[in-house]
């Protein structure tokens, strides 16, 4: 059974929903940038200039929006604690361990790679992964076994997540998470690590 700790005040939570819907819309931003390209290109060969102008800009942001959309209702259905028993894979704290934050995350070591979600506990840190990662199981990393935190050069593998600077963590091996806000979660580990 999951207990649920007091929130972190708002300088050190990590995860939030304005965070989320900002990432939203830059997706949305650049699919629609994206699509409206295409929709330009299509213009030109199907008509001309000024109609290639408008169909790229106005469909390209329609579709922007419907992604935008789509991705929202995804994030909201994502997030119901009802479902997340089918989303992710079942875990259990270790006695008197109280999760402070989740936060959204894929895992990579080695050369594999697993979304699913981070949880920061009174005692550590957990990394749940999602039911579409077959082999993946959760691991459970304690405070005072990392050695360091600290956020990673891109080393440009796309498999890894490597495109991004990721947070890592070394512990007994070397973890890398792709997450948002970083430089807080390496402050909240610091500071849990001591």
């Amino acid at each position: 059974m999951k207990k649920r700790g007091k929130k972190l005040d708002k300088k050190v939570r990590i995860s939030s929903v304005f965070e989320s819907f900002k990432s939203l819309a830059k997706a949305s931003i650049i699919v629609g940038f994206i699509m409206g390209i295409f929709y330009f290109i299509e213009g030109l060969f199907l008509k001309n200039l000024l109609y290639a102008v408008i169909h790229g800009v106005v469909s390209g942001a329609i579709f922007g929006i419907l992604v935008g959309i789509a991705l929202a209702l995804f994030l909201f259905i994502f997030r119901i604690k009802a479902l997340e028993r089918f989303l992710f894979y079942e875990y259990r704290l270790n006695k008197g361990e109280v999760v402070f934050d989740e936060i959204f995350a894929n895992h990579s070591e080695s050369n594999q790679a697993a979304g699913g979600k981070i949880l920061l506990t009174n005692k550590g840190l957990w990394f749940i992964p999602h039911i579409v990662n077959f082999s993946t199981k959760s691991f459970f990393i304690p405070y005072r076994t990392i050695t360091y935190v600290g956020i990673s050069k891109r080393d440009f593998n796309p498999v890894t997540g490597g495109l991004v600077k990721r947070l890592e963590i070394v512990a007994n091996s070397r973890h890398f998470f792709v997450v948002n806000k970083k430089e807080k979660i390496v402050e909240y580990l610091n500071l849990m690590r001591r």
